[in-house]
């Protein structure tokens, strides 16, 4: 973890409200050296303009379920919530 990191979190994370970082506003966290470099109005349209690979994380595949999965997942959600469950010893 970079030094810039672990000072943005020990400050985030003081106790006492009045002295922690981003109690005068969000422009005092935005000012932290930690993200220098991030350009906060493209940042806020949502638009990466790749100085922070970091703060967009790689987009997952959903998988998909197919139909018998679902209805088998329907059966076992009825079985334990219906009281139907049975355990075997």
């Amino acid at each position: 973890m970079s030094a810039e990191a672990r000072d943005l979190i020990s400050k985030l994370m003081i106790r006492n409200p009045m002295t922690r970082l981003g109690f005068n506003g969000a422009q005092e966290i935005k000012e932290h050296p930690f993200f220098a470099g991030v350009n906060w109005s493209n940042f806020a349209k949502r638009q990466p303009d790749g100085n922070y690979p970091d703060v967009y994380p790689p987009q997952r595949k959903i998988a998909k379920i197919s139909k018998k999965q679902k209805e088998k997942a329907a059966e076992a959600h009825a079985e334990i919530y219906d009281g139907e469950l049975k355990l075997t010893e």
